[in-house]
């Protein structure tokens, strides 16, 4: 009996502390930029994106009118931001055509060239408005493998005001904010 009721104890503790996401919320995807150009590189890796702490989560990221970092409820990425980032990034350098063969860091290969970011933000801002303004801001760094040299390094800044304060509308407001950092992405590796 008193066994029994220290089992029940745990449990009950268990489901005080941080709620389990059973992936049952509202998830979001992220999709490719399109563009082409030509070839102008070799192979290259995209390695998973370093993000801020904060970002470093499956969680949406909102900013309060107060400057509070939050998140919203019910509402989650596909996979962890970084990971989803890393995808997303992967398909929209291979139908640029900028480079001979894209591949993640998570498949052997023997790329010269690698892609690395810094996710500084990616965020639904309500600071300024009622409804929010999608952040985002990354560094890029394109080098050498072989030799750990920088060949291109940038800040990409790119925001996008959501036409209202709903889910589909911040939705949309995150995919067309990371659409335009993409693209100014794949113009400054053009070298344009």
């Amino acid at each position: 009996m008193r066994a029994a009721l220290i089992a029940i104890m745990l449990l009950s503790a268990c489901s005080l502390g941080t709620p389990v996401d059973t992936g049952r919320g509202n998830m979001w995807a992220l999709e490719a930029a399109d563009g082409e150009y030509k070839a102008r590189y070799g192979a290259l890796v995209v390695n998973l994106p370093n993000a801020a702490a904060q970002l470093d989560t499956y969680r949406v990221s909102v900013r309060s009118k107060g400057g509070a970092r939050d998140y919203y409820a019910g509402t989650r990425w596909v996979d962890f931001l970084p990971a989803t980032m890393q995808s997303v990034l992967v398909q929209t350098l291979e139908r640029a055509g900028l480079f001979a063969a894209v591949y993640a860091d998570t498949v052997d290969n023997d790329a010269t060239l690698m892609l690395d970011m810094e996710l500084s933000e990616f965020t639904a801002d309500y600071r300024r408005a009622a409804t929010p303004v999608i952040e985002v801001t990354m560094t890029v760094t394109l080098s050498n493998r072989r030799t750990n040299g920088v060949m291109r390094q940038f800040t990409i800044q790119a925001s996008k005001p959501a036409r209202a304060d709903d889910s589909e509308a911040v939705r949309s407001a995150f995919q067309a904010a990371f659409i335009d950092a993409q693209a100014q992405m794949l113009e400054r590796l053009a070298g344009r």
